[in-house]
């Protein structure tokens, strides 16, 4: 009976998930900026730990999610990052019009997925977007992430140009 206890429990063990280390906002920050991202800042907006910048003219916002302090630190340590990045549509583009090139991309990509909504001040924007779960996993988040971040805005802007969707700003293509 004993035997099939210890059997019983470290079996247990074997099956229970790994979990990934988890990352602060000063080390994506840091990813970014080693990968060569322009102008990276970091905030804590409605407290969430947000970092912003630039990836080939490209503007990006990365939200961390599921934070904690750890071990009375102060810093906030965290498991999740979603990344996004939005350009500004010139008003010649029905909204119909810019839901289909959106459920075109999404059909057709397989980096992250895009949306269309409307800004207040700057009428229709449309974005890119992933989420990147690392709680559950056993992973690190590194510079991979930030390259995978950058194919996939590589990604949205020939779609962009492929498709003629006329930008705002159109010095990022």
């Amino acid at each position: 009976m004993r035997r099939l206890v210890i059997v019983f429990v470290s079996s247990l063990f074997l099956t229970l998930p790994a979990m990934a280390d988890p990352f602060r906002i000063q080390d994506v920050k840091s990813e970014l900026e080693m990968f060569g991202a322009k102008g990276v800042t970091v905030a804590i907006l409605f407290g969430q730990p947000t970092v912003r910048g630039a990836i080939n003219r490209f503007g990006f916002q990365v939200g961390l999610r599921k934070c904690s302090r750890l071990n009375l630190d102060e810093d906030l340590y965290c498991y999740e990052a979603a990344f996004k990045s939005c350009v500004q549509i010139l008003p010649v583009h029905e909204r119909d019009t810019l839901l289909d090139y959106a459920n075109n991309y999404n059909k057709s990509r397989r980096r992250g997925t895009v949306y269309v909504e409307k800004a207040e001040y700057l009428g229709n924007v449309m974005c890119v977007k992933t989420t990147s779960d690392f709680e559950h996993e056993d992973i690190k988040f590194d510079v991979d992430y930030v390259y995978a971040w950058e194919q996939m805005i590589e990604d949205f802007r020939s779609f962009i140009v492929n498709e003629n969707i006329s930008l705002v700003d159109e010095s990022v293509l």
